[in-house]
């Protein structure tokens, strides 16, 4: 018999389902010189009865369809879906995932209005995540030391069952047990910061705090590591504000946390205002118009925003130079990234930015993936005055919109195509001005992919360390192509014939 149970992340327990099995008649024997007549659906359907009471599900699951294919009978239909459920956690029980989850789908597909069909599944790898985190080891820097490589393994597992119960809950749309997986998923991110933390690997564990936070924005835990961390880095600004979101998050469920977070935003105040440095906040950065939508929205924007800066300042190594004015319009729809690969470009002079809101999840991939290109946009042009030119600032707005990923395979087949019929325009020609009165889609598509070619490349050479430098070269004054050279020793046009050469293109 199997009982759904759900399991958060504390401690693990079997998810099973009651098999509610309805039979409607023993099976007939044949007497002496009958004919055999068809299958009777009711002996196929005890048939699936007995199967479910020795657990042999993938034969329940068999009988119960046979008879329904007979007969047509509600009871039978019903039958056969619990029998559905339960193959499900067998085969996920058995590591097989998207068999599972292809036994929920005919399931489902027998009651389509019945939203809880898949349900017993992402609870069971909901509560396998859960598991995993069992076998931890992280007391301290030495046990987490000498249980390393099964503390990795541990995390991979509950990673890869938090994974598939997020893929659960959105293939089969169970709202209501997304937050909870979502918490899980996110728990999974923090445990791993706190051992990366533990093995005074910071990076690392500031990396997972991001991704804790990704899945999860409502997780004060992880906005308190994280002041953490930047509190022992001396970035007060980002510290206090991590503590502000938390004690939000806490205000409701825990206010006596809440007043304790309060007092280490006063500590940490006083201690950087005693030091030199003076806390204005946010607002050092940004200027947030809001056009419609709530108070509680202009707040996410506003988080989202702050988060993508200390993100971008990592990665590039620079802030902006002034506060940048950022408008949320809730009356226009979101401009994507793919959208604005083919839209005339306008270049940010001014170092400001519009993002539409209209419809759209705050939360996810789409507007946040548009919300970094935008700011990567606007951050060039406000710290070197735009001096650097169309491809970089394009390039450079795409690689970071996508978390520092280069050309996919698809992009790069889509380049040599385009070499192909002679459509490429080369770094000489990739600049503002060129590209201001262009209002063909494919050209303005393959230019951007020409862009981010160059800037892939161009990472490749001079890493991290010498983007950032070289954004600090643009933001002291120097000309683009000069900073290239003293960061790279290479010119645009070397740059260019590299990347080409790299794909196989060939070198004009």
């Amino acid at each position: 018999m199997r009982r759904s149970r759900w399991c958060r992340p504390s401690r693990i327990v079997a998810s099973r389902l009651l098999l509610g099995l309805l039979l409607v008649a023993p099976c007939k024997a044949l007497g002496a010189g009958q004919k055999e007549e068809p299958p009777d659906p009711n002996v196929c359907n005890a048939e699936g009865a007995r199967a479910n009471s020795v657990k042999d599900y993938q034969s329940a699951v068999a009988a119960f369809r046979k008879a329904y294919e007979i007969e047509a009978d509600p009871l039978i239909k019903h039958n056969l879906q619990v029998a559905l459920k339960n193959l499900s956690v067998d085969l996920a029980e058995k590591g097989q995932a998207q068999a599972a989850i292809e036994a929920c789908s005919e399931a489902q597909r027998l009651f389509p209005d019945d939203v809880t069909v898949a349900a017993p599944l992402a609870i069971y790898f909901n509560n396998k995540a859960v598991e995993f985190l069992d076998e931890l080891r992280i007391g301290d820097e030495i046990e987490a030391a000498k249980f390393a490589e099964n503390n990795e393994k541990a995390f991979r597992a509950a990673l890869g069952a938090a994974e598939i119960a997020e893929e659960v809950v959105e293939r089969f749309r169970l709202a209501h047990l997304a937050p909870r997986i979502a918490e899980t998923h996110g728990f999974v991110y923090l445990l791993e910061a706190r051992y990366y933390f533990i093995r005074n690997e910071w990076n690392v564990a500031l990396e997972k705090l991001e991704k804790c936070l990704s899945v999860n924005p409502n997780e004060p835990r992880a906005y308190l590591d994280r002041s953490w961390i930047h509190y022992v880095r001396k970035y007060y600004d980002d510290a206090v504000a991590d503590l502000e979101e938390a004690a939000h998050f806490l205000a409701t469920d825990n206010p006596q946390a809440k007043a304790q977070v309060e007092g280490l935003i006063v500590r940490i105040t006083a201690e950087a205002e005693a030091g030199g440095h003076v806390l204005t906040g946010p607002q050092d950065f940004f200027d947030v118009e809001a056009v419609e939508g709530s108070p509680e929205q202009e707040r996410t924007v506003r988080r989202l925003l702050r988060d993508t800066r200390r993100e971008m300042a990592e990665a590039l190594s620079v802030n902006p130079n002034r506060r940048m004015v950022v408008t949320v319009d809730w009356t226009k729809p979101l401009v994507r990234v793919g959208e604005w690969l083919i839209q005339t470009p306008q270049e940010p002079k001014s170092g400001d930015f519009t993002i539409g809101a209209n419809g759209v999840d705050l939360e996810g991939q789409d507007f946040q993936r548009a919300l970094r290109l935008l700011y990567v946009l606007a951050l060039v042009s406000n710290v070197g005055e735009g001096r650097a030119p169309y491809w970089f600032v394009s390039g450079l707005a795409q690689i970071m919109a996508d978390g520092g990923q280069g050309l996919s395979r698809e992009e790069s087949e889509t380049l040599l195509l385009g070499s192909e019929n002679a459509l490429l325009l080369g770094a000489s020609r990739l600049v503002w001005e060129n590209l201001a009165g262009l209002e063909n889609a494919q050209v303005l598509r393959l230019a951007n992919l020409e862009s981010k070619a160059l800037v892939s490349h161009l990472v490749g050479v001079i890493r991290t360390n010498g983007l950032g430098k070289l954004m600090e070269l643009l933001r002291g004054g120097a000309d683009f192509e000069s900073a290239l050279w003293e960061v790279a020793r290479m010119t645009p046009t070397e740059a260019e014939e590299e990347w080409r050469r790299a794909l196989g293109i060939p070198v004009n």
